[in-house]
Order: structure tokens, then sequence, then C-alpha cells
């Protein structure tokens, strides 16, 4: 969960992923995952989710760029205070749309 900088504004942004286990394997040949980023005013949800390879490290590198901004819901990691210390504009929220890895190649 976030909060972002855009009271009355819907921000959706849905890719598949094609995610490596670790960065020197080769990229698998389609997409075996996704990130969803949905923002309504000022709370978005961002949901990644994997179907064959989970990558190394899980989650962990959103957290790494991003951990004044967001709050792990699923699983819990205990209270939160609201607002975070970062708010996300919409720079922000397409950083955070690109920060999964490989995205596959929209037509």
């Amino acid at each position: 969960m976030l909060a972002t900088g855009h009271p009355k504004y819907t921000y959706i942004e849905h890719r598949l992923l094609a995610i490596r286990a670790r960065p020197e394997d080769e990229p698998p040949p389609s997409a075996n995952g996704f990130a969803t980023l949905i923002a309504v005013g000022h709370v978005g949800f961002y949901v990644v989710r994997w179907t064959e390879t989970k990558p190394r490290g899980g989650i962990g590198r959103i957290f790494d760029q991003f951990d004044n901004a967001l709050f792990q819901i699923v699983p819990g990691r205990g209270p939160f205070i609201w607002p975070p210390r970062r708010i996300l504009n919409h720079a922000g929220l397409d950083q955070l749309a690109e920060v999964m890895g490989i995205w596959e190649r929209r037509p």
C-alpha cells in the first residue's frame, strides 16, 4: 500500500512480467508473472505475482528502492503510520511500475 499526491486522480498500470530466478539466467520464453499498480486518490495498491519462477529476493528490490513509500499489507508486517514518509507523484508511480524487472513488450 502507498500514498499518492493526487487526491482526484486514478492510475492503473498492469503489465506482464518475464521473471528470472537470478539476473544471470536467460529470460523465460513467455510471461510468468504480472504486476498491477492501482491508485485511487491518496491510496494506492501494488500487487506482484509470479506463476512459475520466484525471483531471487522476492519483492525485496521493491522495498530496497521504495522502503519509505510502501507498507506491506499481505503478509502484514505490523502496525504502520499513515501517510508514509514519501508520497509518490505520477513519476514515482511510473518508477514503481518499472521496478520489478523485465517487462513483456506490448504490441
